[in-house]
């Protein structure tokens, strides 16, 4: 939903979960922490160029964290993907129910009656 390779890698990992190792290695990564049932919501799998299965979200969950983390996102990139994530064919019901878990309900069906 970019056509932009940012600078940090933005990672997410259950509540608990010991990355100082990883984030010592790697320090151009920012690692976020949630609840194991958040963390669940919206993962799916894909294979890398190189073959290798990795876990990422679908397009509905980066686009309600995109919005609940509105004021840390460059605002380029966040309209750039909700544009083109409206523009294609959006899953309104899907994103409703991650926007309703996540308590941003009221913002996606802003969202959708404009852009939808």
């Amino acid at each position: 939903m970019s056509d932009r390779t940012p600078h940090i890698l933005d990672l997410t990992f259950p509540r608990g979960t010991n990355v100082s190792r990883l984030k010592k290695d790697n320090p151009h990564l920012r690692c976020h922490y949630v609840e194991k049932e958040i963390y669940e919501m919206g993962i799916s799998e894909t294979v890398s160029p190189l073959g290798a299965i990795i876990k990422l979200y679908d397009k509905e969950r980066c686009i309600c964290d995109l919005i609940r983390h509105k004021e840390k996102v460059d605002f380029q990139m966040y309209s750039q993907a909700i544009k083109e994530y409206f523009n294609a064919k959006p899953n309104c019901r899907k994103l409703l129910k991650y926007g309703k878990v996540f308590g941003i309900e009221d913002q996606i069906r802003t969202y959708i009656e404009v852009l939808g």
